[in-house]
């Protein structure tokens, strides 16, 4: 069968190119080919249409583009992940709303309003109830972002009102530092609905985890609680491939999903994370349990 491992048309990265070699690899052991394609242009007429090229059994889709990968859904093709999930794990105040009434439990969360470009936006009482609801520090994450290039920290109210300001028409919510170790964070891979791999991701120079900001990643022994959590997190988000990631603490707090979650790293612990995946592929598209 074939696939097509479809990246950003204007972005792929070291890491993005990493994943695409290992997993046509794993796949032609199974028989299967792997394309590396660009993202087809999406055109909207009466029938909906896409320039693709014929011959594709499913799509492996290294991209944010839900609307395109939702197109190619519509026309029959098996995608991994889905157009949902990759949109639930894009945008961090559809995460938290997609597990909203689940029991997962999550940092303390104020997502910003809505302001219009024709509104002033400025509203010190909003200001007073983040600080009375999270105190200091106070994380900012943009709803859209990756590798921690989006996450900041308030230490005080100065900060916090320029940071809402700077990102008065950008989507992002504030949370509650909630880690009890700085720069620490626990990963756990889950593909077809089961962990495969875990690890701890340790950063010493900054509050962000990501391998992208200076983490490192070493092996985690993680609890069958932990392990179960970040199976239903999956689950209930509607996750092919990912990551569940936890804050560390007296107990864990979910912090946030990745559809796109890269494998170098993790795969240089020794686990098969690109194996793992073609597994599940393969066993889907060819209707096996």
């Amino acid at each position: 069968m074939r696939g097509a491992f479809v990246v950003n048309k204007y972005y792929t990265d070291n890491g993005i190119e990493y994943i695409a070699s290992r997993l046509s690899a794993e796949l032609n052991k199974r028989g299967h080919t792997l394309e590396f394609t660009p993202c087809p242009t999406l055109i909207y007429d009466e029938n909906c249409s896409f320039d693709f090229g014929g011959g594709i059994d499913y799509v492996v889709f290294w991209n944010k583009d839900y609307m395109l990968a939702r197109a190619l859904e519509k026309a029959g093709i098996r995608v991994f992940n889905s157009s949902r999930a990759i949109e639930i794990c894009d945008d961090k105040a559809k995460t938290y709303l997609q597990l909203f009434g689940s029991g997962v439990k999550v940092p303390r969360t104020v997502v910003a309003p809505v302001v219009y470009d024709v509104s002033e936006g400025t509203d010190s009482s909003f200001i007073d109830r983040v600080e009375n609801y999270l105190g200091y520090p106070v994380v900012v994450k943009e709803n859209t972002g990756s590798q921690g290039r989006q996450v900041y920290l308030a230490q005080t109210r100065a900060e916090l009102i320029s940071l809402h300001g700077s990102l008065l028409r950008t989507p992002h919510i504030f949370q509650r530092y909630e880690a009890d170790e700085r720069g620490v964070d626990i990963r756990v891979y889950v593909i077809g609905g089961k962990a495969v791999a875990c690890c701890r991701r340790r950063n010493t120079t900054g509050f962000k985890s990501n391998v992208h900001m200076g983490g490192r990643m070493e092996k985690y022994d993680a609890s069958e609680e932990l392990v179960s959590e970040a199976e239903r997190i999956a689950s209930i988000i509607g996750l092919d491939y990912g990551s569940v990631d936890f804050l560390t603490g007296k107990t864990h707090i979910f912090a946030e999903a990745n559809s796109n979650a890269y494998m170098f790293g993790i795969e240089r612990l020794g686990y098969n994370i690109a194996g793992a995946f073609a597994d599940h592929i393969v066993r889907t598209v060819e209707g096996r349990n």
